[in-house]
């Protein structure tokens, strides 16, 4: 059985396999950028994956959620947080959505620049990397994330099958536990996720690094998976 035995700076894990001590010396400095659909398993997968690399776990909602209720967005705070604020501009359709990428790519951005000397697993929600823009301003926005995200992180598109059809009906389950999403019938959900891969996932794929199809894969073993395929570019 595999288990973390010690880790020194972020930079060395000792690793016990069964048959001895492995040294893993990792590169300093590196974010790794997680993106993929919704209920793929982002969040636990990075925050397992961020557990074995001994590196920091950011949940980019949570993030711009607390950004937003302390005040440290264009000086205002919202006391529901970034939520709260998407639930404002969803009366205006099309251009509040607009709006709420345009927001969370620029925080994307600054989150880059200002964490490239740390070593980090990044969660991206979402449609918020990869959604085509609508606008001239949020093409150029967007433009500007396509270029940071690869030059200052290592993508990673998680998805759980090559095959859509299968993909959209096993995260449609998934999404249909979520409190907020049990009142859609299963063939709605599994709709809305074919219409949005068409549209997003070309462009996410094209963003990324590496692509990793983890199926039906625990928690555990899609996070020790990837660590495994990650090795060549993550080690020095």
């Amino acid at each position: 059985m595999e288990k973390l035995i010690f880790w020194f700076k972020s930079v060395l894990i000792f690793w016990f396999d069964g048959k001895g001590l492995i040294i893993f010396i990792l590169k300093d400095n590196m974010i790794i950028s997680l993106i993929g659909p919704k209920a793929t398993g982002k969040s636990k997968i990075g925050e397992k994956l961020a557990n074995l690399l001994n590196f920091e776990f950011v949940d980019f909602d949570e993030y711009l959620n607390t950004l937003f209720k302390l005040g440290n967005y264009n000086n205002k705070k919202y006391s529901e947080g970034f939520f709260g604020r998407v639930s404002e501009l969803d009366n205006k359709g099309k251009d509040g959505w607009a709006e709420v990428s345009m927001i969370c790519q620029k925080e994307i951005i600054n989150f880059l620049n200002k964490n490239e000397q740390s070593n980090i697993i990044l969660e991206i929600g979402g449609n918020f990397v990869g959604d085509p823009p609508r606008t001239a301003e949020w093409k150029i926005t967007d433009s500007k994330l396509n270029k940071l995200i690869r030059k200052k992180s290592t993508v990673i598109f998680l998805f759980p099958s090559k095959d859509y059809t299968l993909s959209a009906k096993l995260l449609a389950k998934r999404e249909k536990l979520r409190p907020w999403k049990q009142k859609y019938s299963l063939n709605k959900l599994k709709s809305d996720f074919l219409e949005d891969f068409e549209k997003v996932l070309p462009n996410q794929k094209k963003l990324a690094h590496y692509r990793f199809y983890i199926g039906n894969k625990t928690v555990s073993e899609a996070s020790k998976y990837i660590f495994k395929k990650l090795k060549p570019s993550i080690l020095k």
